[in-house]
């Protein structure tokens, strides 16, 4: 049905060196802004001083886990979707929602989108899917996401690393986790 949703008149959704056609990013965050919107509104937020927000939303059947990063709705700051978002050494890409970036799993399995709102803030979002590479569990809800080798070192180009061959970042909550090395990126929710 995505796909449906997606396409774009005749033209193709991958360009011949099998990347996505900028129209289709586009218009899949589009769609992910408003599917985003739908599960913030569902979820009860419990109000926490000068921290942004890092939600978690597991599918039905644990075959995907959104995980989002933002400024709280009544207080907060955005700090750790700004980092995440200042960290993707990617080319941001105008939208009506304003600049954002994307970085993607060859696979899928894993996308993350970060977007400046302006004065709404920052905000990011990580859809992880299952797959080998992936574990999503409920009560409680986690999710463990790894790379290793090309894989691995792709996504780690697409990084401004924040030690010597190292990318690291925590969240203010301590929730969420992700590494990437050369040889190895993992991202944690727990």
């Amino acid at each position: 049905m995505l796909h449906r949703m997606c396409a774009l008149d005749d033209k193709p959704l991958l360009r011949d060196d099998g990347l996505m056609n900028k129209a289709y990013v586009l218009k899949l965050t589009r769609i992910l802004s408003i599917a985003l919107s739908i599960i913030a509104s569902s979820l009860i937020f419990s109000p926490r001083p000068a921290l942004g927000e890092t939600l978690i939303r597991i599918m039905p059947l644990g075959n995907q886990a959104v995980i989002t990063v933002h400024k709280g709705y009544t207080h907060g700051s955005d700090r750790d979707a700004q980092t995440l978002f200042m960290a993707m050494n990617v080319q941001a890409q105008e939208s009506y929602l304003g600049p954002g970036k994307f970085i993607a799993e060859s696979q899928k399995s894993m996308n993350w989108v970060c977007g400046d709102r302006g004065t709404s803030g920052y905000q990011c979002t990580f859809m992880i899917q299952k797959s080998a590479f992936s574990r999503i569990g409920t009560n409680p809800d986690r999710v463990s996401y790894e790379l290793i080798g090309a894989e691995a070192l792709r996504i780690f180009e697409m990084l401004h690393p924040t030690n010597d061959e190292v990318f690291q970042f925590q969240n203010e909550e301590s929730s969420l986790f992700i590494e990437s090395t050369p040889a190895r990126f993992k991202l944690e929710y727990r």
